[in-house]
């Protein structure tokens, strides 16, 4: 008799394990994305005297793909800057492209030394705008699309 009810408990213990392995279970989070990532900042800035190329990095947080993804950036502009005498784009067409195994990318804007005007709005905002990539989120996810824009200043030094 003590045979059978050791037998029994051996079987029921091992039935609630099998039972319960996935009781606790979570499923991991895998959403893609891609932000900015300048320096953990949705703003930076650069002096009007400054004449250098500039590298704004884009991540994408994604499982690997197989195959390249696009995303669009939007430079949109105070009324104090103006494209080709405050700044160029180096990166043409304002998409980057993210190959198989490449997460993070430069978005590259050459800054022109150019007096600015203090009254004025000395602003570039870059903008992620759209991407090829089917339930890709721009910013993080979320409502507030942390980190979907980047915003910089051009300043006057003192």
């Amino acid at each position: 008799m003590k045979s059978l009810i050791f037998e029994y408990s051996l079987v029921t213990a091992l039935l609630l394990t099998v039972c319960s392995c996935n009781v606790n279970r979570m499923e991991p989070y895998d959403h893609p994305f891609v932000v900015f990532t300048y320096t953990n900042s949705s703003s930076t800035s650069i002096d009007e005297m400054a004449q250098t190329d500039a590298q704004y990095y884009i991540h994408l947080s994604s499982r690997r793909l197989d195959t390249p993804v696009s995303v669009t950036v939007s430079a949109i502009p105070g009324d104090g800057l103006q494209e080709g005498v405050d700044y160029e784009f180096i990166s043409q067409g304002g998409t980057v492209t993210f190959y198989p195994g490449i997460y993070d990318m430069p978005f590259r804007i050459r800054w022109l030394a150019n007096e600015i005007d203090e009254t004025k709005d000395n602003t570039l905002t870059l903008r992620l705008e759209s991407s090829d990539l089917e339930g890709l989120s721009l910013g993080m996810p979320g409502p507030d699309e942390v980190n979907r824009t980047l915003r910089i200043t051009k300043y006057k030094l003192d």
